[in-house]
């Protein structure tokens, strides 16, 4: 399973499971313009983003500071 989304204006990628197995990967990317998490607070986005990754274990990666794309080979 492949899970392509967008609209939360923050790049993330997880390895998404169901009772303890792989199920598959979900991959988020960035709002071109609109801002992120980084327009609503002062902390340095990366130790949001560590901390994002560090309670949800399924997350693998986010990016919550950048705008622009991201591009997939499949």
């Amino acid at each position: 399973l492949i899970v392509l989304c967008g609209d939360s204006h923050n790049a993330w990628a997880f390895d998404l499971g169901q009772d303890g197995k792989p199920a598959g990967v979900e991959f988020a990317g960035h709002s071109v313009t609109s801002p992120g998490y980084e327009n609503s607070t002062t902390t340095d986005p990366k130790i949001i983003a560590a901390g994002l990754v560090a309670a949800n274990p399924e997350l693998k990666w986010c990016d919550t500071s950048r705008r622009g794309y991201m591009a997939l080979t499949l």
